[in-house]
């Protein structure tokens, strides 16, 4: 757990740590396995960035309540 002086204090279990450096090495070996095919950091950057910018755009617009203004498709159930 941090410090209780810090301001970003949180409340976990005392296997939190433990926990972030396993995802991070999961998340090590995802990055190597896309470099391995061919990726370069800036690819990687790009999808990254391009995620990151579509869920800010979702969350603006529906804080926004921006009004949608081409048709709506109505779903049908499939057979």
């Amino acid at each position: 757990m941090m410090p209780s002086n810090n301001r970003f204090t949180t409340t976990c279990d005392p296997h939190c740590g433990r926990s972030a450096l396993a995802n991070r090495s999961v998340v090590l070996a995802k990055l190597a396995s896309f470099k391995s095919r061919g990726l370069t950091d800036a690819d990687i950057l790009e999808v990254l960035v391009n995620v990151v910018l579509n869920i800010f755009t979702n969350y603006t617009n529906h804080i926004a309540a921006t009004e949608i203004d081409f048709p709506v498709v109505v779903l049908k159930k499939a057979a």
